[in-house]
């Protein structure tokens, strides 16, 4: 590996970055991302902020509402009608406790609804089946519901929807 003498960062108009020596330039495998915190001196020249990784935390949930927002302005993005649900979805409790959460059987119902489609990993007791359809129409357990459903639910409920789709619980598993 060379010695690099006097690096110089450019930014340019897209906000690329290149890394310039006083001999000739570097070439970079990997797209270089700069972010700071916003009191840090390099603030004014490093527009990019660290992401929060928890979305219980009010500021995610202000910038999840905000992007949402400005996608409904959008002609392209604006949806003027709720649309049919699934049949299948997981209803949010409307008193916002995070644990309360149920099947619906949607029945034609229209609305709005988040989607959840993953690798379903290891084998989970929190499946779609006739054994426990009868018991998630009035309360799915939410300490037999895997991580990632959980979080799908808690971004669902930061922005404001009251039906999640998840494909574990759309079709009976054992039919």
């Amino acid at each position: 590996m060379a010695c690099v003498d006097n690096i110089v960062t450019n930014f340019t108009q897209r906000r690329r970055k290149s890394i310039e020596t006083g001999v000739e330039p570097v070439r970079l495998l990997h797209d270089l991302l700069a972010f700071t915190l916003p009191n840090d001196p390099a603030a004014s020249y490093v527009t990019a902020r660290p992401i929060h990784t928890d979305i219980r935390v009010d500021t995610v949930q202000d910038k999840l509402q905000s992007w949402l927002e400005s996608c409904s302005s959008h002609d392209c993005c604006r949806q003027t009608t709720d649309v049919r649900l699934p049949t299948h979805v997981i209803e949010l409790h409307p008193s916002g406790d995070l644990e309360h959460v149920r099947l619906l059987e949607s029945n034609g119902h229209r609305g709005q609804y988040a989607t959840l489609s993953y690798c379903w990993g290891a084998p989970s007791d929190s499946i779609l089946t006739s054994a426990t359809r009868h018991q998630y129409l009035s309360q799915i357990p939410w300490s037999n519901i895997p991580q990632t459903i959980k979080d799908a639910i808690v971004v669902a409920r930061a922005a404001r929807m009251q039906d999640v789709w998840v494909d574990a619980f759309y079709i009976l598993q054992d039919s």
